[in-house]
């Protein structure tokens, strides 16, 4: 049996902003081992996903695009390794992924209980205590991050069932959650409008909306999220056209340049492939032969749209 204690509420940290009175995390999609759960409420502005992650028959490889998410991966079972630079690497058991992470291809061999948290830009420094600054953009050992106890709380999650993994998790998260390293209102509202433009915002711009100088809006964002605003702004970009590409049957590489504000094809390719890791052409073969789960991927939709 698990050994793992559950955190009452009272042992929790007393804030307004974490209240587990309110609703719990919610299984929203569930395939072929493969299962995504939503934060619950009161998590939402931190954590974007719960992934988990179980079972013999996942697909032989996944596929991870830059999406400025601080990740941490915690592996139960067997451990999938990661192809980068044509090299096959090792995870840890449990380790934590910075924003900066490059592309990665994820082998799957063996049998999985894989749980895989994505928090938001700058979220996971209310509860880790660390500027993505700070991470490099290779994996690190979670034991790195983490102490000792919260460590073995993690490893006495092995047999509970993904749903409660997460509910284990937020609890955990709850307890060590530090307010005074949340991120700065400011630079939050200006990731924010980076997010719901697609990245189709100049610096210039940006920083007038905010009222501040270009630099300090550098030296802002470089602070809370480890990412340079030029940086949040070309992945946000990329987001979109990614997500864009993959709802086209028969994609115009040119018309859709225009519309993410490339300044024409060849630019719009290069900057896929920095970011993906492979041309556009090459993610549609890939699409037609591994589009296990593209299809549940968020939908994009024009700015100004819903």
């Amino acid at each position: 049996m698990s050994h793992l204690q559950i955190l009452e509420p009272n042992y929790l940290l007393s804030t307004s902003v974490l209240d587990f009175n309110q609703n719990q995390p919610q299984i929203i999609f569930k395939k072929e081992g493969i299962t995504y759960i939503r934060p619950s409420p009161q998590f939402s502005p931190y954590i974007d996903l719960y992934t988990h992650f179980t079972g013999k028959y996942l697909p032989k490889s996944l596929r991870a695009y830059p999406q400025n998410f601080t990740e941490i991966w915690i592996h139960f079972g067997d451990i999938p390794c990661f192809l980068l630079s044509e090299q096959l690497n090792q995870l840890p058991a449990m380790s934590l992924i910075g924003p900066n992470s490059t592309p990665k291809e994820y082998i799957f061999e063996g049998n999985f209980n894989s749980l895989h948290i994505a928090f938001r830009l700058g979220g996971e420094k209310p509860f880790i205590g660390y500027s993505p600054i700070d991470f490099p953009t290779t994996p690190i050992m979670l034991s790195d991050v983490f102490p000792c106890w919260k460590v073995q709380y993690l490893w006495d999650m092995t047999r509970l069932a993904p749903l409660q993994q997460v509910i284990a998790i937020e609890q955990l998260l709850a307890f060590s959650f530090q307010p005074d390293f949340s991120i700065d209102d400011r630079t939050q509202y200006g990731i924010e409008i980076v997010r719901r433009n697609w990245g189709q915002v100049e610096v210039t711009q940006l920083a007038e909306g905010l009222n501040i100088s270009e630099r300090q809006l550098l030296r802002s964002f470089k602070l809370e999220t480890g990412l340079t605003t030029n940086k949040i702004i070309r992945l946000n970009r990329f987001k979109g056209a990614l997500l864009h590409l993959n709802q086209l049957y028969k994609p115009n590489f040119a018309q859709l340049a225009l519309e993410h504000g490339y300044s024409d094809q060849p630019h719009f390719i290069r900057e896929f492939s920095k970011f993906a890791g492979i041309s556009p052409t090459a993610f549609l073969k890939r699409r037609e032969t591994l589009g296990f789960l593209q299809d549940q991927w968020v939908k994009y939709t024009k700015r100004g749209q819903t």
